[in-house]
């Protein structure tokens, strides 16, 4: 319980609590103590937000309450403490349960603090929101937020302008705070799966709190280094951090850390199949855990064990093990832990064959997992549901091969003749219907494989390092918020790629979505260049309507390249989807200088940038025509104007209604 504290601890002092006891000189206001006369009524403003204070742990609805109180006197007054109640006001929030509520007084104190600069108390509110963004799963804004906090420390470090301690983020040392915001921010990139940033950003931490000769944040952020590195099967290098992680507990007496390391070491042990090691270690390790009374640790030390134990066909002591997590998980009302012996259970009935109970362990493991994580739907699900389905087909055919053995011994000679022909007619129907099918998926791969292609150009080598030289231009110039502006647009496009990849047809809203992003990102590197509009016609559901996956933003790339590119003057790109009888109709526009121009202009023009995506999109098209049997089609209109010169291009494509 420690360790939780410590990290509870590091949270509070970033939101600005201070914890309040029954102390000397503190007067805590009761619900009927709430009336405030006059701002000019200092003592008693203070004396009600100091209860605030005291009493958003233990009453959040009346520490919000009598903060309401006070941010109505201070807007009408322009109290200069405004910031500080929005602030405390949001946090209030984050204890009630109302994240959205939290986030918009904490962006309301930053823009105060912002316009006074006030760079310590932008720090704490960029903290403040990363956290109130991770609690609802927008790790992107997360990470926006903690990158921007951290910007400013490391610039107020480097300019030697951070005072000896941050007495708005808890009194802390700016290498403390530093170690904090990379712990943070490795974190959230430990929940989206991206390990190796994670290792990068727990290393710093852990630099900063070596320097800070914080020895409890030094071994915890070593113990979390010794997780990933298991994470990324480094199993030396999670060894040699977690046998420093015991060290360093052991000088401070920290028994609760010990213990989790020494289960930490099993789980190393075992996974290098050092079987015997491995239960040393983690009998070790429970044995602390247990004297420290911590759940949510033993739960994840059983687990370890558990996952020995199936490994070695221990199948009892497994299920023993997993009874005892299920009485944790109800007892403290840990989802995660619930999660977790869902899974085993789903393993353990697995290797017994025990199908149905597998299925329903499975069921409610997913569910959790989408509920307590909904960005880790990844192929361990697909893994799980393959062993399930598998395992199921192996037992119906174990059955059924039994059946028909009774069957030939009750049937006749006549009879069996019977089936025998009645048997080949459906084996040709079957083989027919499979070849039928064989196409279908080799039109689908071939769909797929096309798509990646598309992926490809997509990530065009060029496009990306235009976009680093544009992100490294605006750090050249010191120009922090469009540098992670455009950052933040760039990472996002290049996630939402990758996302989309690993679907065959993606919404018409995740199409323009990406769409604006990636234009977004032309129009502020060509700076002002060019201008767009995207149209859905009203008709149209853009989340429940599909489109093939990367199919419409080479067009757009062409336009851009082609068509605005050499054109003077600003140009404009117009993108629209409507319907059209039984199709999906979508168009792209430019007014650029024309396909005949361009084509004049080739030569030069390919030197600088190679786009094949158009002629995937025609091959894809062409598979598509085949799998759905519409008139699916692209064409290229010239437009002109009225001197019947070049006036820009227009796509029109044709394709199929996919709802979801």
């Amino acid at each position: 319980m420690k360790a939780l504290a410590h990290r509870i601890g590091s949270v509070v002092a970033f939101l600005g609590l201070a914890l309040y006891g029954y102390c000397n000189n503190t007067v805590l206001l009761s619900r009927d103590n709430l009336l405030i006369d006059s701002d000019r009524d200092s003592l008693k403003l203070n004396t009600i937000f100091d209860s605030a204070k005291y009493y958003i742990r233990v009453e959040p609805v009346l520490s919000k309450n009598l903060l309401q109180k006070l941010i109505m006197v201070a807007e009408q007054t322009h109290n200069p403490r405004l910031h500080e109640y929005y602030n405390l006001y949001g946090t209030a929030n984050i204890y009630i349960g109302d994240f959205e509520e939290a986030k918009t007084y904490y962006l309301r104190a930053l823009k105060i603090n912002q316009q006074s600069k006030d760079s310590i108390q932008q720090i704490r509110l960029h903290n403040n929101l990363g956290y109130a963004y991770s609690l609802t799963g927008n790790y992107e804004l997360a990470l926006y937020h903690y990158h921007i906090g951290l910007a400013m420390l490391e610039i107020m470090l480097q300019n030697h302008t951070l005072p000896s301690h941050l007495v708005p983020i808890g009194n802390k040392t700016p290498h403390q705070v530093l170690a904090l915001f990379y712990g943070f921010i490795g974190e959230i990139h430990v929940k989206i799966g991206n390990f190796n940033d994670a290792i990068k950003n727990y290393t710093r931490a852990l630099a900063f709190a070596e320097k800070d000769d914080n020895k409890f944040y030094y071994a915890g952020y070593l113990n979390d280094l010794a997780k990933l590195y298991i994470e990324v099967k480094e199993y030396d290098k999670a060894l040699e951090y977690c046998s420093q992680a015991i060290e360093t507990n052991k000088k401070i007496d920290n028994q609760l850390g010990i213990g989790i390391n020494y289960q930490i070491l099993g789980e190393i042990y075992a996974r290098k199949d050092k079987i015997e090691n491995a239960e040393i270690y983690l009998d070790k390790g429970l044995e602390l855990i247990e004297s420290e009374e911590d759940l949510p640790s033993k739960a994840n030390a059983l687990f370890s064990k558990i996952r020995i134990q199936l490994k070695t066909k221990q199948f009892t002591q497994a299920q023993n093990n997993l009874d005892e997590c299920l009485d944790i998980a109800h007892s403290t009302g840990n989802l995660a832990t619930l999660k977790d012996y869902h899974y085993y259970q789903f393993q353990l009935d697995s290797s017994r064959g025990n199908i149905e109970n597998a299925f329903k362990n499975f069921m409610n493991y997913h569910n959790l997992n989408v509920a307590l994580f909904d960005i880790q739907k990844n192929k361990r699900i697909a893994e799980l549901q393959m062993v399930y389905e598998s395992q199921k087909k192996e037992k119906e055919l174990e059955l059924l091969s039994k059946e028909n053995e009774v069957q030939r011994i009750k049937i006749n000679k006549s009879r069996n003749i019977i089936y025998f022909i009645v048997g080949l007619f459906s084996l040709i129907l079957i083989i027919g219907y499979l070849l039928m099918q064989f196409q279908k998926l080799r039109i689908k791969h071939k769909v797929v494989e096309l798509k990646q292609k598309n992926l490809n150009q997509q990530m065009n080598p060029h496009f990306v390092y235009n976009c680093l030289n544009s992100i490294q231009s605006y750090i050249f110039h010191n120009d922090i918020h469009r540098s992670v502006d455009y950052l933040s647009k760039f990472a996002k496009l290049m996630r939402k790629i990758l996302q989309s990849s690993q679907n065959e047809y993606m919404s018409i809203h995740d199409e323009t979505e990406l769409l604006t992003l990636y234009l977004e990102l032309e129009s502020m590197r060509f700076k002002g260049k060019f201008d767009y509009t995207i149209r859905v016609d009203d008709k149209i559901d853009p989340y429940d309507y599909k489109i093939p996956t990367l199919l419409v933003q080479p067009f757009v790339e062409n336009s851009l390249w082609h068509g605005i590119q050499n054109k003077t003057g600003k140009g404009h790109i117009d993108i629209e989807f409507r319907l059209n009888n039984d199709l999906l109709f979508c168009s792209i526009e430019d007014d650029g200088i024309g396909r005949g121009n361009a084509a004049l202009i080739k030569n030069e023009y390919q030197k600088n940038h190679h786009s094949l995506g158009t002629h995937i999109t025609q091959d894809r098209m062409r598979l598509l025509r085949e799998l759905y049997g519409k008139k699916l089609d692209i064409k290229y209109i010239d437009l002109t104007n009225r001197f019947n010169t070049p006036a820009g291009t227009r796509v029109e494509i044709n394709l199929p209604i996919i709802i979801n």
